[in-house]
């Protein structure tokens, strides 16, 4: 199975020289950043919890990939294009208030390329946008909480087509749902280090990429 996960980017631009260019995944706050559309971000965090994805996946033998397109400074139609070049089973994107109808077109791109893709939304904002997505009925799963052991669970089921009943994971092609949470990793050391050896993207490895010093 060919996993993907996803930061996608989004931009708003101001006039011909100015943008105003938004963060998500890795950052703890909402940031947005006025600036020079020719210039790159000040600052670009790294998306840990993709990263412990990553690193799970792998651990579980699983082909994996990300395409870290806040990092990489890609535009959507940039992001679009490296997206028509991709044939995942399995992707995971990382969603929020601010870009949501740019999250809910590019998953709508990704399911028109490949109708029995599984594309599952994350990220803390999806409890605020768990109704929004139903209604645009092209996710075809949410989780609410921390979705690193519940992105692998939930492709363990799939992949031996077992009826998904995880706590947080939440099927959006049912007619009703009940919103749970996530078990709470605990201890953390359950997970494996990051797999910051892949970001920002498979193809284009660069950790000096992002802001955060510790990463």
């Amino acid at each position: 199975m060919k996993i993907l996960l996803l930061n996608p980017p989004y931009r708003v631009k101001i006039n011909n020289k100015y943008e105003r260019f938004f963060v998500r995944a890795g950052s703890r706050w909402p940031y947005s950043e006025y600036k020079k559309i020719s210039e790159p971000s000040i600052y670009r965090p790294f998306p840990f919890f993709l990263a412990y994805t990553a690193a799970l996946l792998k651990k579980y033998n699983y082909e994996v990939e990300v395409i870290d397109a806040v990092a990489l400074q890609y535009t959507k139609e940039e992001f679009l294009d490296k997206l028509a070049t991709k044939n995942s089973d399995f992707v995971v994107i990382e969603i929020a208030p601010f870009s949501i109808n740019d999250d809910v077109y590019i998953s709508k791109m990704l399911k028109m390329k490949n109708k029995t893709s599984v594309v599952v939304a994350v990220g803390p904002f999806v409890p605020l946008l768990i109704n929004y997505i139903k209604e645009k009925n092209i996710f075809d799963y949410a989780i609410n909480g921390e979705y690193e052991f519940a992105v692998v669970e939930l492709i363990k089921c799939l992949e031996k087509n077992k009826v998904v009943d995880i706590k947080g994971v939440i099927n959006l092609k049912k007619d009703n749902f009940e919103l749970t949470y996530t078990e709470l990793i605990e201890p953390l050391d359950k997970l494996p280090l990051p797999y910051r050896e892949i970001f920002p993207s498979n193809e284009n490895p660069n950790i000096n990429l992002y802001w955060d010093v510790f990463c």
